[in-house]
């Protein structure tokens, strides 16, 4: 649909003698007979130059004008005054129009836009701003110059409003029968080509019992009842084309869900009976069974078992004598799938952390060394250690010179086997701590036979 001129070649070559000029036809057949896109501008350009090609809008007030949007022609010294220029204008440059919108044109230099005189009255407002005009300005008519007997070699061609459309790759949700009231189950997505529209894009969606629309939003209004509900929703521009989308919504029952977990738990290496690792606790109240997986897998197979506690719930346990080490797996990451009498299933996980042994610990060696009176008899104690250790531990006594008549105790209490050596003997003792995890040992301790008297030394 034509705007204007449709063959602007064939108007005038006269030119205005203005600068800085915008000029606004309020003619009929310039003004938008309808809502669309301007997909194409016709202009006779007797000057070089740039012209913005612009259209106006009226207000609320008949009287001032608001920009919509501009499309930009430069003429290169040596094109003018041979041809109309076309211009045709991308999808997403053109301004979107409504009906009774006008056509404009701003120079910032000489006029090049050329006219004829009419006999039939064509009215032109020509405006000089001190700046080049930006979308959104307004522009107030009153007190401006108006000429009423010019036509100008300018046209556009009007295309239709581009329909908008959805841009959602899916079509059908599913949601549990126990969600709640204004839970969002879908939001919609949409747009135009037409940048113009997306502003002024309306979308509505269908009566349901169920589900209210909530731009762009869908949201759950009502209680659930299992079953498929086709939702439909339709999107409109300000020219009225329309587009509209069909989505699905399955409403099923509330699946089962292990609440307690995902959880982090840990365990000691040196735990040798059954452990309770962790209860299982469910969304529903109900009966299920429950499997485990777990990795890394070891070759002694699974050390988790899932069983009833003594409180008849589920647990999770370490079994009896699962010989897990710190040192070969330090973390065992546990699957645990669990299904209800509905066969509904959830899984989940339990991360198991293994903490390591206490290492034995010397705790009272403040020396090297030791005297012993050689009058001492056997059964006596001549030297005591101290170990600490979460887990019962063995004590070893290395002694050299092998022969040395000394035993050590469980206690830490080193033993006359025999009456003391003879003054001058010498030996050096090395203990050793174990407590079948880890196993340290002493520092070397120096011992002295002695011919006077002296008393059991502790260290």
């Amino acid at each position: 649909m034509e705007v204007g001129q449709p063959a602007p070649v064939t108007i005038g070559t006269t030119l205005q003698d203005n600068n800085g000029s915008l000029v606004l036809i309020r003619a009929r057949d310039s003004r938008m007979p309808c809502c669309g896109t301007v997909g194409e501008w016709r202009v006779f350009p007797r000057r070089a130059g740039k012209v913005a090609l612009q259209v106006w809008r009226e207000t609320v007030d008949s009287d001032i004008l608001v920009l919509v949007g501009e499309n930009i022609v430069e003429t290169r010294i040596g094109e003018e005054d041979i041809a109309q220029v076309v211009v045709s204008v991308a999808l997403g440059d053109r301004i979107s129009v409504d009906t009774g919108d006008y056509i404009a044109w701003y120079s910032s230099g000489q006029e090049s836009v050329p006219f004829i005189v009419t006999a039939v009255p064509h009215p032109v407002w020509r405006f000089t701003p001190s700046t080049a005009p930006s979308v959104g300005d307004m522009l107030q008519l009153t007190g401006y110059d108006i000429t009423a007997d010019r036509e100008f070699s300018i046209g556009a061609i009007l295309a239709a409003s581009v329909t908008p459309y959805f841009t959602n790759t899916v079509h059908e949700v599913t949601v549990y029968a126990n969600a709640t009231a204004s839970s969002i189950v879908y939001t919609v997505q949409y747009t135009d080509d037409d940048p113009g529209d997306i502003a002024s894009l309306s979308v509505t969606m269908g009566i349901s019992e169920l589900f209210e629309f909530l731009s762009p939003d869908v949201r759950v209004s009502g209680e659930l009842v299992l079953g498929t509900y086709v939702l439909t929703f339709q999107v409109t521009d300000r020219c009225g084309s329309v587009d509209t989308m069909d989505v699905a919504v399955i409403v099923q029952p509330p699946p089962v869900a292990i609440t307690s977990l995902p959880e982090v738990t840990s365990v000691s290496e040196t735990a040798s009976t059954q452990t309770l690792l962790h209860v299982l606790a469910f969304s529903t109240i109900g009966s299920y069974t429950c499997s485990l997986d777990y990795s890394p897998v070891r070759p002694e197979g699974n050390p988790f078992m899932v069983q009833d506690t003594p409180d008849q719930e589920l647990g999770i346990y370490l079994q009896d004598n699962a010989n897990i080490l710190f040192n070969v797996t330090p973390v065992y990451n546990v699957t645990v799938t669990c299904t209800a009498l509905t066969s509904a299933t959830d899984t989940d996980f339990l991360l198991v952390s293994v903490q390591p042994n206490s290492v034995p610990m010397f705790v009272n060696f403040q020396g090297v060394s030791a005297e012993i009176p050689d009058t001492m008899t056997a059964g006596s104690t001549v030297y005591a250690v101290t170990v600490t250790d979460s887990q019962p531990i063995s004590l070893r006594l290395l002694c050299d010179p092998e022969d040395g008549p000394f035993t050590v105790a469980s206690d830490g209490t080193v033993i006359l086997t025999s009456h003391a050596p003879s003054a001058g003997s010498a030996f050096t003792w090395i203990f050793t701590a174990d407590d079948s995890f880890d196993s340290v040992t002493s520092p070397t301790v120096t011992v002295i036979i002695t011919g006077a008297s002296v008393g059991l030394l502790t260290i």
